[in-house]
C-alpha cells in the first residue's frame, strides 16, 4: 500500500489535542482535486480513461444512540456518478452500467461520536471504498452492523482512511440533515505484481500525493433515540495538502463546501 502519510502529521495531532483544526489556503479549499479515472484497469470493462472531481452516491446507516449523548454508526454506500467541473459536470463512464461492461463501487463506514443540540461531533471515523467488478456484492443492516455479502472474492479495494480531522453533522427534528467527515492520509492500495486491481491504478494521479479526502452527504429525518436505520446520500472530493509552511492552525477552514456540492450536482442531473 501506498501512505501518504507526511512528516507533520505530528502537528495535526497536537492540533487535535488543542481542540483546532487546520486552514487550509483558499484555493486549496475551494477548488476539488481533478483527478483521473482508468477503467481500463478493472476487469471486464471497456477501456475508457476520463478526468472527475467528485464521486456520488447512496447510502444506508444504522445509528444507535446512548443515553449519555454518545452515538455509534455502521453504514455502507453504493457509488453510481462521477463528476467533474467543480461537481457540476456528469461524467459518463462504465460504473454502475448494466450488462457485462459495467461495474460497482461500494464503501463500508463506522464513526462514534457525540450528539447535542442538533449538532453531531464525530470523535473517530473510518472509510473503505471497493471496486466489484462483476456487481454481485449484497449489502445490507444486519443487527445494527453494515454487512457485505453475496460473491465478494473478486471484490478489491482501492482506497481507506481512517485519520478524521473533523467529523460535523447538523440536524433538527422533522428537517433532513448534513454531515461532512473529513480525513487526513487516505491510503490507496498497491497493486501485486502483474495485476491492475488496486487504488493506484484506478486513480493513478492521486498516487503519492498528500491529501485530504472529503466524505459529505446528507439524510432523512429520523428520531435522535435507540438505534435507528437512515438513508441518504453521500460525496467523495479530495484536495491536496499544501506545504507545512502554509498552514495555519486557527478556525475552521474545511467545513461549508457539502451544500455547494449537493446543489451543483442535483442540476446537473436534471
Amino acid at each position: 500500500m501506498t501512505n501518504t502519510r507526511p512528516s507533520f502529521l505530528r502537528l495535526l495531532t497536537v492540533a487535535a489535542g488543542l481542540g483546532l483544526a487546520l486552514v487550509i489556503p483558499r484555493a486549496a479549499s475551494a477548488d476539488y482535486l481533478d483527478f483521473t479515472v482508468d477503467e481500463a484497469t478493472v476487469p471486464g470493462t471497456v477501456p475508457l480513461s476520463f478526468t472527475a472531481d467528485l464521486l456520488n452516491g447512496a447510502y444506508t446507516e444504522s445509528i444507535t444512540f446512548d443515553a449519555l449523548g454518545n452515538f455509534t454508526t455502521s453504514a455502507y454506500a453504493d457509488f453510481g456518478q462521477y463528476f467533474s467541473n467543480e461537481g457540476a459536470s456528469l461524467q459518463v463512464g462504465n460504473l454502475n452500467n448494466l450488462g457485462t461492461n459495467g461495474y460497482g463501487i461500494y464503501a463500508t463506514f463506522t464513526s462514534t461520536g457525540s450528539f447535542s443540540g442538533g449538532v453531531f461531533t464525530g470523535d473517530t471515523a473510518e472509510a473503505h471504498l471497493y471496486i466489484d467488478p462483476d456487481q454481485n456484492t449484497t449489502k445490507s443492516i444486519v443487527g445494527g452492523v453494515a454487512t457485505i455479502g453475496g460473491t465478494t472474492t473478486d471484490d478489491y479495494e482501492i482506497l481507506s482512511a481512517s485519520t478524521l480531522l473533523s467529523g460535523t453533522g447538523f440536524f433538527l427534528p422533522n428537517q433532513k440533515g448534513e454531515f461532512a467527515l473529513i480525513f487526513f492520509d487516505p491510503t490507496l492500495t498497491t497493486c501485486a505484481a502483474l495485476s491492475t486491481q488496486c487504488g493506484e491504478s484506478y486513480w493513478p494521479t492521486l498516487k503519492g500525493l498528500t491529501l485530504i479526502t472529503d466524505i459529505n452527504g446528507d439524510f432523512n429525518n429520523f428520531p435522535t433515540e435507540g438505534t435507528q436505520e437512515i438513508h441518504g446520500d453521500v460525496s467523495i472530493v479530495f484536495t491536496p495538502v499544501p506545504e507545512p509552511a502554509t498552514l495555519t492552525l486557527m478556525g475552521v477552514g474545511l467545513l461549508g463546501t457539502a451544500a455547494l456540492i449537493r446543489r451543483r450536482r442535483k442540476n446537473a442531473s436534471l
